[in-house]
């Protein structure tokens, strides 16, 4: 039997216990290093076929430091960089949550998520293995790609309904672009990498937020961009009916840390409405959110609660274990909850986190920026402000 032995700033969480068992360690120091000797620990473990690795910004990772780490693991592998990861009821500003997967991932990755002239379909198309089989599909996106719509649709077109998807929006909270999605070609920067996995899991998706106002015609748009909303300019419209309806004065406010708790509700045919998080305004009032808006849609501005959106990630982790296909009693959790909620909530955040830990399993994960999941039954999306969770065979 294989057991490495822990080195200082890393937490053995399960190695070889039990074959039904998570293999996974979680790394505290942020160091390279450090990272790199759990890499190779599991590179030489016999039941371990492939990486999942979760990290965080604040370890400062760059292409010039982790590279080389990267583009030398035996092992396929699929990662990100977060603001925040989760273990159990906890989440961590730096370290890493490395995973040994058992079943050896197909993974795959696609530049150009903001290049007009990629075709997502195709390419993703052309990048999957015609032997490629997977009950569930990983995806890991830059957040601030522009795109980030068509390559779900390229994802959905290509998969259906055959699979489940679930994964999250990375980078920092900086809102700066930068390399934040982890593939054995390295960091990468405005691109996704797609893992497909044999394995069974279940998805549960929601996000607890109702209509405080609306609906809105969204007029003018491009991308992730408001331009105008029933033809005034979005922020002007935002701004009004919080004044008007919550006696909300904006001046000589931060805009985010006011907007966090008022995010738009995208309507959409037969389904919940999508919670869409603005991150910024320009100077000629577009507001800029995460994930597209799409020109003649409709809008809501929404409101919520502590109270509210921690019975939604009750009603999230009840779904994923109905819809969990496999009897499997071991099977961990795997969490992408909106960064944006953790800063709505504060300290009652813990309250949310507090759900998934009392399931009695292992839970790891992240805060994104911006959630991936199709609930098992749906057209895939990106979710703002939501919680996906997944009970998973890892």
């Amino acid at each position: 039997m294989f057991m490495p032995v822990p080195e200082v700033g890393r937490l053995l969480i399960f190695f070889e216990v039990n074959a039904l068992e998570p293999i996974m360690e979680i790394e505290h120091t942020g160091q390279v290093e450090a990272l790199e000797a759990i890499c190779v620990d599991f590179e030489r473990h016999a039941d371990v076929a492939g990486l999942l690795i979760l990290t965080c910004d604040a370890n400062g990772y760059t292409p010039e430091l982790l590279d080389p780490l990267l583009t030398s693991c035996c092992l396929p592998l699929i990662g990100a960089v977060f603001p925040e990861i989760i273990v159990g009821n906890k989440t961590l500003i730096q370290g890493s949550i490395v995973v040994g997967l058992r079943q050896r991932p197909d993974i795959f990755s696609i530049a150009g998520l903001s290049d007009q002239s990629v075709d997502f379909e195709e390419a993703i198309c052309s990048a999957i293995p015609d032997f490629c089989l997977g009950q569930t599909v990983l995806v890991f996106v830059d957040a601030f790609g522009s795109r980030l719509a068509d390559l779900m649709e390229g994802l959905f077109n290509n998969f259906g309904l055959e699979v489940n998807y679930l994964g999250g929006g990375s980078g920092s909270l900086s809102f700066n672009q930068k390399p934040c999605v982890l593939t054995n070609q390295g960091m990468l920067e405005d691109a996704a990498v797609i893992a497909l996995l044999d394995v069974a899991s279940g998805v549960g998706v929601q996000h607890g937020w109702s209509s405080l106002a609306g609906p809105y015609k969204v007029t003018e748009s491009t991308g992730c961009t408001i331009v105008s909303i029933d033809w005034q300019p979005a922020y002007t419209l935002y701004k009004q009916v919080l004044s008007e309806q919550q006696g909300i004065s904006f001046a000589g406010r931060d805009f985010y840390a006011i907007a966090q708790n008022y995010p738009f509700g995208l309507r959409k045919l037969d389904a919940e409405m999508v919670v869409r998080d603005p991150l910024t305004v320009g100077a000629a009032g577009e507001m800029t959110c995460v994930g597209e808006v799409p020109e003649n849609s409709y809008l809501d501005i929404l409101i919520g609660d502590v109270d509210t959106l921690v019975d939604a990630a009750s009603e999230a982790l009840r779904f994923a274990l109905h819809n969990h296909t496999a009897a499997s009693e071991t099977a961990p959790l795997l969490l992408f909850d909106c960064v944006s909620r953790s800063a709505f909530m504060e300290d009652e955040f813990q309250r949310e986190l507090d759900v998934f830990h009392g399931s009695g399993r292992r839970v790891i994960g992240a805060l994104t920026l911006g959630e991936i999941a199709n609930c098992g039954k749906s057209y895939l999306e990106l979710f703002n402000k939501t919680t996906v969770v997944g009970v998973i065979d890892l």
